[in-house]
């Protein structure tokens, strides 16, 4: 296989929906129909920082990987935060006005 190498990730418990989280990855290879050859996963979503510039060649992309599991930008932190924020005080104002009302 010369320089090629290749990486297996297996979840480790009976939960179905393990991830691996990274900043950047490096050394992808694709086939004709985009998907990845060199990670083959078993229940495992790998998301990646689409604002890291070593990522840039992946466009923000969602990959398939061989097994099950996908490559695939992670959500950032903050609009995530924000939502749920928005949430939480939106469920707050409800409550308050129907305690207001009675």
């Amino acid at each position: 296989m010369g320089d090629q190498q290749s990486l297996t990730l297996e979840d480790g418990d009976d939960t179905p929906g393990g991830a691996l989280y990274v900043r950047e990855i490096l050394g992808l290879t694709f086939n004709e129909s985009h998907v990845i050859t060199n990670i083959f996963s078993l229940g495992i979503n790998i998301f990646y920082d689409p604002n890291d510039p070593e990522n840039a060649y992946l466009a923000g992309g969602r990959y398939l990987l061989p097994g099950s599991g996908y490559l695939e930008p992670a959500v950032p932190l903050p609009p995530t935060l924000f939502l749920l924020g928005s949430g939480l005080l939106g469920l707050g104002a409800v409550g308050w006005g129907r305690r207001r009302r009675q």
